[in-house]
């Protein structure tokens, strides 16, 4: 299974640590919005972790992606569709309960 070789090891944690990081570089003064982001990408399950890293700090391809992870580009586009709309969810709640202080 695909899932346990890649995202049951400290790696993961590893290259989200480092994307949250490099984020933080660009960004000094952290927004609610961003902060908001950040915990949310905490929250989510490795799988999805290795996804959104492998694409947006890595800057793979859907199908390098897949070939990695031996998927198919279909399925990468699908969950990280999926996980976008999660985070997008995540963030949104975690602002209103904010506001709501």
């Amino acid at each position: 299974d695909w899932s346990s070789d890649v995202c049951s090891s400290d790696l993961a944690e590893d290259v989200l640590e480092r994307l949250v990081d490099a984020l933080a570089e660009k960004q000094p003064e952290v927004s609610p919005r961003r902060e908001a982001l950040d915990r949310c990408l905490e929250g989510l399950p490795a799988r999805s972790r290795t996804l959104v890293t492998l694409r947006y700090h890595d800057g793979l391809s859907m199908e390098r992606i897949a070939a990695a992870l031996h998927s198919t580009p279909g399925s990468v586009r699908v969950a990280l569709f999926r996980v976008r709309e999660a985070l997008a969810a995540c963030i949104e709640r975690r602002l209103a309960a904010e506001a709501a202080r």
